[in-house]
């Protein structure tokens, strides 16, 4: 009777030890995209973190800050959200050439949208903003060369039509999509350029079509 009581308090105490192994599963990475077409200043950094909008905060900071006090907290929540400081490989890389200025809120309706398409996906991305100031060759030959030089190999660029007959004499070697050109308006045939906008000629053609048939 004594044994079998002495087993009735052990064999709980046997399952509760258990419990205290260390998993040998790594612990899952979080990581943050940059989805603001617009630079965060300094101050801009701050607004965030005045605000509690600590996401918002971290999506800027990518890399080490240079106000100290801002760095540290940059550091203190990565440690403590566990976020990741690379992406993982096999990925799809796309860049987003903006030019801000001109195409205004358009900016971030692409990069909304262009997020929301990767991530019904599920497969693993990087989205990243490159903007410029304006549409002229000396603008977009910089930006595409820190494209180049940070090995993204797809680019949207919702640029205007000049914009985008500029960066066709550029003549790239990377794979550019135009969501706000049309084919037809453009005479540019380079395997790397594609056209995405809307054909509004063929789209009048077709209502005018339907009118007199009705």
């Amino acid at each position: 009777m004594k044994k079998i009581f002495l087993l009735t308090i052990l064999l709980p105490l046997g399952i509760f030890a258990q419990s205290y192994l260390i998993s040998n599963i790594p612990l899952p990475k979080t990581y943050i995209q940059d989805l603001d077409p617009y630079d965060c200043s300094e101050s801009c950094m701050q607004e965030y973190l005045d605000n509690d909008m600590i996401f918002s905060f971290l999506s800027h900071a990518q890399s080490k800050l240079q106000n100290p006090e801002q760095d540290e907290i940059r550091m203190m929540n990565i440690s403590i959200l566990n976020l990741g400081s690379q992406i993982i490989n096999d990925k799809i890389r796309v860049a987003l050439l903006l030019p801000y200025k001109i195409i205004g809120r358009y900016a971030s309706s692409t990069t909304n949208a262009s997020f929301a398409y990767l991530i019904s996906k599920n497969h693993s991305f990087e989205l990243k903003s490159y903007k410029i100031q304006s549409e002229s060759e000396e603008d977009i030959k910089e930006a595409l060369l820190k494209i180049s030089n940070d090995e993204f190999h797809y680019v949207i660029a919702p640029l205007t039509l000049q914009g985008a007959n500029t960066l066709a004499e550029i003549n790239p070697q990377i794979n550019i999509f135009f969501p706000t050109i049309n084919k037809k308006d453009v005479t540019a045939t380079s395997s790397y350029l594609s056209y995405g906008g809307i054909d509004y000629k063929a789209q009048s053609d077709l209502l005018l079509k339907k009118r007199f048939h009705l």
